[in-house]
């Protein structure tokens, strides 16, 4: 049976007919919905899910919760809830697996459980469970079928049914899985398949309870995803990775059922010459250990990670290494890690960008002459963007954009080497052109260090918008930097309606604009 069609039965038995509300069993002492649930999570830009009241848009089981109406697997627990917190029990977990085995009779009704009594819904199902080697129960007389099923149980119930026997893994990122565990090598299993994130970067919370919402996410991303390994890529060999990547993009694009494609660990051998191009609509998952890893060339120009005309596009995890110390040669200054041009609606968030021979993240539009208005409605979010050639964020033409949580550090080799810097392209008469002037820009929660202080030009300013000759030249408009620490100087030329708060800048703070501050603390301000 292929991986769609079993994940399509499993979840009709499971959700469907399993998860009566009325027979749910309380929350455990002192547990806060969404608590553990929070890092589970790949956010999106979906729209909320109609009639369930309970599910909103941008949780990391909206997106599943959609995909399970859309193929009628489930119509929730009622008409309007679909109760993502809700736990399922061990009994309800292993009758599931068993329906989609088709229930199947067992050779034998002992099981030695003395809590399996003849005549439940699970009895079949936890004797066939126990033939085929997906439980052995609490210990031989105790199975627990009103117990909670914890996230390692049923992440360690869902690898034994589907009788994987060829996987071996040595990786495990998780400070709280135990090398010992039973549920080791299926969480390792779970994490190189792209089926979860943990719940936190060095934990995955296997003793708590798995609620509804984390079962149909596990299971979508298990349906959905596809596997850069599936389409050719071997990290790790020196052979070159980056045509594998793209098919496996290309397949997420025309496949409607792959809905994301994931990176797993291991450090992959990009050509920048070709670059990988995310398509509308992808979602691209990296594993934190996945590096992409550029060769040296002599380019000029390119982008390891290319967007362009693109919209919907979710960007998470993993690193990109540029190839700065590799570059043959010494001219240009535009190789990005990131080049997003004409594009709508795209997230970054968890990467890390570094050492590019141009911008670590470049926000721009390919020509000035065409109908395309450059980007909007971006978001960078947690991200460590650091020691790139040029500057870490160039925003060139772009609107909407909001810089949260993230750490940039470290621009150097070429000017104007800052951290965040607005720098639109002046037309053949010196101004900018209006669509060309960058607008609501948000920089929040995040830290700038940079390598030097004192240069009026704006040479290692954390944040500037352009120092241009003409200073009733406007080249933003409507920017907020709120709850911020600018290690070093920073620079406001160009930029009209610009509001800091609460925010420490380490050095001065040029300011030709009459910025707004309110709790902002500096070395020194400048006022020319």
């Amino acid at each position: 049976m292929k991986k769609t069609k079993i994940v399509a039965a499993l979840l009709a038995g499971v959700l469907a007919g399993l998860w009566n509300p009325a027979g749910m069993p309380e929350p455990l002492s002192g547990y806060t919905p969404g608590a553990v649930q929070a890092a589970e999570s790949k956010e999106s830009y979906q729209s909320g899910i109609a009639g369930f009241t309970d599910v909103d848009a941008g949780r990391y089981y909206s997106r599943p919760v959609e995909w399970a109406l859309q193929n009628q697997i489930t119509t929730g627990t009622s008409p309007t809830t679909f109760s993502p917190h809700s736990y399922c029990t061990r009994g309800q977990t292993v009758a599931f697996l068993w329906r989609i085995a088709g229930e199947p009779e067992p050779t034998s009704l002992e099981t030695g459980f003395v809590d399996v009594p003849a005549g439940s819904y699970y009895e079949k199902a936890v004797a066939w469970a126990v033939e085929n080697g997906i439980t052995t129960g609490k210990n031989p007389s105790v199975f627990d079928p009103d117990g909670l099923c914890t996230r390692g149980e049923f992440v360690t119930f869902l690898f034994r049914s589907l009788k994987i026997s060829d996987f071996q893994s040595d990786r495990n990122r998780f400070s709280d899985v135990e090398e010992w565990r039973f549920y080791k090598l299926p969480i390792a299993w779970a994490v190189e398949n792209g089926v979860t994130t943990g719940t936190g970067p060095d934990t995955f919370s296997p003793n708590e309870g798995c609620t509804r919402g984390q079962v149909v996410t596990f299971l979508h991303r298990w349906a959905t995803t596809l596997n850069v390994r599936d389409c050719g890529a071997v990290p790790g060999d020196g052979g070159d990775d980056t045509d594998a990547i793209n098919r496996a993009i290309e397949r997420a694009y025309t496949e409607e059922a792959v809905e994301a494609v994931y990176i797993p660990a291991g450090v992959y051998d990009i050509n920048a010459e070709s670059g990988i191009r995310l398509k509308s609509g992808t979602t691209l998952q990296m594993d934190p250990s996945a590096l992409l890893e550029v060769r040296g060339n002599a380019l000029e120009g390119y982008s390891v990670l290319r967007l362009e005309n693109v919209h919907d596009v979710y960007i998470s995890g993993g690193q990109i290494g540029g190839e700065r110390y590799k570059h043959i040669g010494s001219s240009g200054e535009w190789g990005m890690g990131v080049g997003i041009y004409d594009s709508d609606n795209v997230c970054i968030s968890n990467m890390s960008i570094s050492r590019n021979w141009g911008d670590g993240i470049y926000l721009g539009t390919t020509s000035y002459q065409d109908d395309l208005d450059g980007c909007s409605n971006i978001r960078i979010e947690k991200c460590r963007i650091y020691d790139n050639r040029r500057s870490n964020i160039s925003i060139v033409d772009a609107d909407n954009v909001t810089i949260d949580g993230c750490t940039i550090t470290d621009a150097n080799g070429k000017a104007p080497q800052c951290g965040i810097n607005i720098e639109p392209n002046r037309d053949a008469s010196g101004r900018i052109p209006e669509d060309a002037v960058c607008t609501q820009i948000r920089i929040l929660n995040t830290t700038v260090n940079v390598r030097a202080k004192g240069d009026y030009w704006g040479q290692f300013f954390c944040f500037m918008t352009i120092n241009y000759p003409d200073n009733s030249i406007i080249s933003a408009r409507d920017i907020t930097i709120d709850n911020c620490r600018f290690n070093g100087d920073c620079g406001n030329y160009s930029g009209a309606g610009v509001r800091i708060s609460n925010t420490v800048i380490g050095g001065t703070f040029y300011d030709e604009q009459n910025t707004s501050l309110e709790n902002v603390t500096y070395e020194e301000i400048w006022r020319g």
